[in-house]
C-alpha cells in the first residue's frame, strides 16, 4: 500500500486484508412484566445474541443485555 503523505510502500499483514467466511447469527429475547396495581407495574427483560463465523473465529462474538424497572403512570392534568 503506498502512502503519498509519506511518500512510501507499507506492506500489509495478510491478517490485515479482507477475507471471505461464513457466518451463523442467532438473536432473541424476552420481557415481562407484573402489575403492582392500577398504575405501577415492574418489568424485566433479557436478550442474546450470538455471532460465529466458519474460519475466522477471532470476529466470534456473543452479547447479553438484561433490563428491568418501574413503571408509574402519571394522572393527566
Amino acid at each position: 500500500m503506498y502512502v503519498p503523505v509519506f511518500g512510501f510502500s507499507l506492506q500489509l499483514a495478510p491478517t490485515s486484508r479482507r477475507t471471505s467466511d461464513n457466518f451463523l447469527s442467532l438473536g432473541g429475547g424476552g420481557e415481562i412484566t407484573h402489575a403492582l396495581n392500577e398504575k405501577t407495574s415492574l418489568y424485566a427483560g433479557a436478550d442474546a445474541r450470538f455471532r460465529v463465523h466458519r474460519r475466522a473465529d477471532t470476529f466470534d462474538n456473543n452479547q447479553f443485555d438484561a433490563r428491568g424497572g418501574v413503571q408509574h403512570a402519571l394522572d393527566a392534568q
